[in-house]
């Protein structure tokens, strides 16, 4: 990772990116992924964790976290949550154009040495606030709420965007960057990397995993539901139905057995039971009904 100095008083010239705000319902779980550039997150209604390389971070609103290039991370829903989101870099890089990648992609790999480069704050990084104070909070809703990227309102989102790091820089010098589990959270990212990539394999299994990772199934079962509010079977089943229903989307000549097999069912009656438990329809019935949108 690049790290600049510039003397002893560093000249920042923030430059933002993609900006997002948006709902996740109670139960979405973010594939793990590795950022290019740094991310300020602002937690706006509900709570999340977010599972880290240097550790876990339980979110509720209203709090904030700012998540560096280069450590893989992941975000679970654990209610109903809204989130504003905002991709930088300090020195005034040039915005990447992947602002991540995914670490079960199997076609882009991650390359450290595009990362942007970091401030010499005192303070490592993720940075955490559990609890914005009040004029942060109104700072937040100020730039997520802006929708326009005119040169005035980039101008003042750039201001605000300022202001908001300063004093998150600030409370973080002053309360240290909040309680982390770091092995833990090592095995949780190693565990989701492990189910994300392998969900196919019939094989996978709790038991597996844990001796890969050096843990006991139990502790592996608990540190999971943990991060994620789900257990691993419980995961794993979520991963197998959302390529089911990828597979019964597209326009593909697969019968049901052969979606099954693909899934990594063993038994497609089975495979059509939990499809029909999961999303109210049988696998012939979704396919039917998304054809005829």
């Amino acid at each position: 990772m690049k790290l600049a100095k510039i003397a002893q008083n560093q000249l920042f010239s923030l430059r933002y990116g993609p900006v997002w705000r948006g709902v996740w319902e109670r139960g979405h779980i973010e594939r793990n992924r590795k950022l290019y550039d740094f991310e300020l997150v602002v937690f706006l209604e509900g709570s999340s964790v977010v599972t880290t390389e240097a550790g876990r971070f339980v979110c509720r609103a209203p709090s904030a976290l700012v998540i560096p290039p280069g450590i893989s991370h992941a975000t679970a829903a654990t209610s109903r949550v809204e989130r504003g989101c905002v991709h930088f870099c300090w020195f005034g890089e040039t915005m990447p154009e992947e602002h991540w990648v995914f670490g079960d992609d199997p076609v882009r790999e991650f390359h450290p040495e595009k990362t942007a480069a970091f401030p010499e704050t005192g303070v490592p990084f993720p940075w955490f606030i559990p609890e914005l104070p009040a004029e942060l909070r109104t700072l937040g809703r100020r730039f997520f709420l802006r929708d326009g990227e005119s040169p005035a309102e980039r101008l003042d989102r750039t201001g605000i965007l300022y202001c908001l790091l300063g004093g998150i820089l600030d409370l973080v010098r002053d309360s240290g960057p909040g309680a982390r589990v770091a092995a833990s959270a090592r095995h949780l990212l190693k565990t989701k990397h492990r189910i994300e990539r392998d969900f196919t394999d019939p094989h996978l299994c709790v038991r597996r995993i844990a001796g890969e990772c050096g843990i006991t199934p139990t502790h592996l079962a608990r540190i999971f539901r943990q991060g994620t509010g789900v257990a691993v079977k419980r995961y794993v089943r979520q991963l197998k139905i959302a390529r089911a229903k990828e597979l019964l989307k597209a326009d593909n000549n697969l019968t049901i057995k052969e979606i099954s097999d693909v899934c990594g069912f063993d038994d497609p009656n089975f495979f059509s039971r939990v499809f029909k438990i999961e999303t109210g329809f049988s696998p012939g019935e979704f396919r039917f009904l998304r054809k005829a949108d």
